[in-house]
């Protein structure tokens, strides 16, 4: 269908003429391409030779040559928006830092707290004090790693969007070179058809067909040579228009160390929060309580040798206080009847039960908790690098010129180009050429 529609406006434009084509370039005066023969031709030879250099063979042969130069940008285009692409997702980074660094300063805080109340436990005290310590020191370096981290995403944040932006006008003008091309890869089949169909058309038209055929496919060349002109001016020379795929190379290592200190930062982050879990099953400790039982005479008057058990809870938080205030807690939630039974049986013995019993609980959860995990904070300096590099950065991304280019813009929005011939009008909806077109002719 494409094709047909091709073939179709190409014959219209040749029975209605086009205007003269633009030069993108005052300096540049297009002419219609000539065939140049060299060495010892005969007339006959050279007669046939010129023959064979009609303006629709020639107009095909410089929109296959249009072709290729364009899909050559085409491909320099798709290079520089997968770079930009990519750049701008590896800016990216900074900020996941930056999130990474927040987590960690909140997770940080909550440790120290964790820590702090598992120092209330004997057997954990003095370890709980060194994490404390240590966690007082890393704190600090994290809060401060997270304010520069903060004030250097507050400027590389709007480049990374200026980045993805530009990726993003990129990829529009590869889509618009590639429609372009599928317009122009089409004429030299079309070309042929049109030769075909003049051939079809009565004796005492072709004369003037041909006459009016060659004379459009001459202009429409000069546009298709002007065009091609243009962009090998931009596969060549794009200052200006296009940028350089290595202007970001200033940060590309050092883009490299800073996902290894994200990946640093977020191991930190799974030591910190595994080490606060652990403390926190170590803390539960001290809301448990611990019971012991013993019996008294609870008679009845058929039974009047029962025995009966009573149990008695102490929490954790009293037990780690001593066996006197042990003692004096039990003696308060017993009977005056009740403590005399106690004191018969052997208050010591339950008290010493208690202790053991929270000795074991304690021991247990401790030797689940890893109190000699790494809480340093990793190395920052790959952050030094980042303290005016996007000045630069945001500079080169001013400097992006990235055009809107269409077959159906003046000049195929190309910067500098003139009017020139609008290959629009070759992608129309036109019936079958062969069929309606007259050439100019009547």
């Amino acid at each position: 269908m494409k094709k047909r529609f091709l073939l179709a406006a190409l014959a219209i434009i040749f029975s209605a003429g086009v205007c003269d084509a633009k030069s993108p370039f005052s300096r540049i005066k297009p002419e219609p391409a000539k065939p140049t023969i060299g060495g010892d031709v005969n007339k006959k030879e050279h007669d046939k030779l010129m023959e064979s250099f009609t303006p629709l063979g020639s107009l095909a042969d410089d929109s296959r040559a249009l072709y290729s130069d364009q899909n050559a940008l085409i491909h320099r285009v798709k290079d520089i928006q997968t770079f930009l692409s990519v750049s701008a997702n590896a800016l990216g980074v900074l900020t996941t830092v930056d999130t990474d660094l927040q987590k960690l300063e909140v997770s940080a805080k909550a440790l120290y707290g964790t820590a702090e109340a598992a120092s209330a436990i004997p057997q954990a005290r003095e370890k709980a004090q060194k994490v404390k310590t240590t966690l007082g020191a890393t704190l600090k370096n994290i809060t401060a790693a997270r304010q520069r981290m903060d004030a250097i995403v507050a400027k590389t944040e709007p480049v990374r969007v200026k980045m993805a932006a530009a990726a993003e006008r990129a990829r529009q003008l590869e889509l618009g070179l590639t429609g372009l091309n599928s317009v122009v890869d089409l004429i030299p089949s079309a070309t042929v058809n049109i030769e075909a169909c003049l051939k079809r058309l009565p004796e005492d038209k072709q004369a003037c067909a041909k006459g009016n055929v060659e004379d459009t496919a001459i202009k429409v060349d000069s546009a298709v040579r002007e065009y091609d002109r243009v962009v090998k001016v931009l596969i060549y020379t794009p200052d200006g228009w296009l940028p350089s795929m290595n202007f970001f190379d200033p940060f590309s290592a050092d883009m490299r160390a800073i996902e290894k200190l994200r990946e640093d930062i977020e191991a930190l982050y799974a030591r910190v929060e595994k080490l606060s879990g652990e403390l926190a099953g170590l803390n539960a400790v001290l809301d448990r309580n611990f019971s012991f039982g013993f019996p008294y005479p609870n008679p009845t008057w058929t039974n009047p040798a029962r025995m009966s058990t009573y149990d008695v809870s102490i929490g954790f938080r009293t037990i780690i206080q001593g066996a006197n205030t042990i003692q004096d807690r039990i003696q308060e939630v017993l009977s005056s009847f009740l403590w005399g039974i106690l004191k018969g049986l052997g208050v010591g013995g339950y008290v010493n039960y208690l202790i053991d019993q929270a000795n074991n609980a304690v021991n247990a959860l401790m030797s689940m908790v890893g109190f000699d995990a790494a809480l340093d904070l990793p190395d920052m300096s790959p952050l030094d690098a980042f303290g005016d590099i996007e000045v630069k950065l945001m500079a080169d991304l001013d400097g992006l010129k990235f055009p809107a280019v269409g077959a159906d813009l003046p000049g195929f929005g190309f910067p500098g180009v003139g009017t020139g011939f609008n290959f629009g009008i070759l992608s129309g909806s036109f019936p079958s050429a062969c069929s309606a077109a007259a050439y100019n002719c009547n």
